[in-house]
């Protein structure tokens, strides 16, 4: 075999292995992100049948007011308030490195190989709390970090279920809160934000 033929199968080598392993990352975030939201066997549920459910209470009678762990300011109402965990988009850079090296003997080595560089973007727990969702503002209060947002600058939200992507005006990324039920969170949020259009 030629050089460049092995050279080039260590190459393919290390970069199936690289993607094995961002794989078993991926996984074992997501596994921890929904270890930390998963309910206890008593509060296990159906998330569709509990948004029906809501949907169902809340057509006629508006948001109803519950009790926040905030402090509120005067003229502002909780809606909803719950544990969440606060995800953010980060760069990641991976460098693999792939080659040989052959021993000349009295400790000298020479080798040739080749590191190859890639990035990606991957949804890293930022911190893990409670939001309250109030006719002013939703407000994050977590272990690591705090965030307040108000209604009126929101301008994108998207669900996937398990979590809620909220596009801010004037900020770069949007921000991901994981919870028991996105549908839910989602409707609470557009109820607000066309409440104070």
């Amino acid at each position: 075999m030629s050089r460049s033929l092995i050279n080039a199968l260590f190459g393919v080598a290390a970069a199936m292995d690289a993607e094995a392993r961002r794989n078993k990352e991926a996984r074992e975030r997501q596994a921890e992100i929904d270890s930390l939201l998963k309910p206890s066997a008593e509060e296990s549920f159906n998330w569709e049948q509990e948004h029906y459910k809501w949907r169902l209470l809340n057509e006629d009678t508006g948001l109803p007011t519950c009790q926040a762990s905030i402090l509120l300011k005067h003229g502002e109402a909780a809606y909803w308030e719950g544990a969440a965990v606060l995800l953010e988009a980060r760069s990641v850079r991976r460098a693999d490195h792939a080659g040989r090296s052959v021993g000349l003997g009295m400790g000298i080595r020479v080798g040739h190989g080749q590191t190859i560089s890639r990035g990606h973007e991957e949804m890293t727990v930022i911190s893990q709390g409670v939001l309250t969702v109030t006719n002013l503002r939703l407000f994050f209060n977590g272990d690591k970090q705090n965030r307040s947002l108000l209604v009126g600058n929101i301008v994108s939200l998207d669900t996937n279920g398990k979590s809620v992507e909220i596009g801010m005006e004037n900020h770069a990324k949007n921000m991901v809160f994981s919870v028991r039920n996105g549908f839910i969170l989602r409707d609470i949020i557009e109820a607000v934000v066309d409440a104070a259009r």
